[in-house]
């Protein structure tokens, strides 16, 4: 006979026992289910951030190249929401284009979205600054 016979606990007992704390259990599961799949997904890019930061608005990204990586993580796995990437104002100056590919867009309904931060005006920029002009004639111009 073991512990629970003995306290006066039968097998109808034991097993209505484990039926409410298997319903709890799946209750606090739903609980927790629902509200990581109400999270939103948002990443943060700044020209002053840094990319071995984790994308947060208190540390963000410096390249819109890395946010583009942590997005396609998230996209890797199920989407639960909106994935929001919010650029900071200044200029993203970038070596080669950014390409958004067909498994760069959101999934089962959720979108993958880019946009600056409210009052800021982001500037993506692929051009290179030359310095050092110098005037030859009236209207010319040389780069050294």
């Amino acid at each position: 006979m073991n512990d629970i016979s003995r306290k006066g606990y039968n097998n109808r007992d034991n097993q209505n026992i484990i039926m409410k704390t298997q319903l709890l259990l799946s209750i606090v599961i739903s609980i927790f289910l629902a509200a990581s799949c109400n999270q939103k997904s948002e990443f943060y890019v700044s020209p002053s951030g840094d990319d071995l930061h984790p994308g947060t608005r208190e540390k963000p990204f410096a390249t819109i190249k890395n946010a583009t990586e942590a997005v396609r993580s998230v996209l890797h796995s199920e989407q639960h929401a909106d994935i929001t990437v919010y650029l900071d104002g200044g200029v993203y100056q970038v070596e080669e284009p950014i390409i958004f590919k067909p498994e760069d867009s959101g999934r089962d309904g959720f979108q993958v979205i880019y946009k600056a931060m409210p009052g800021e005006k982001p500037v993506i920029s692929g051009g290179i600054q030359i310095n050092n002009w110098e005037q030859r004639e009236r209207d010319l111009w040389v780069a050294k």
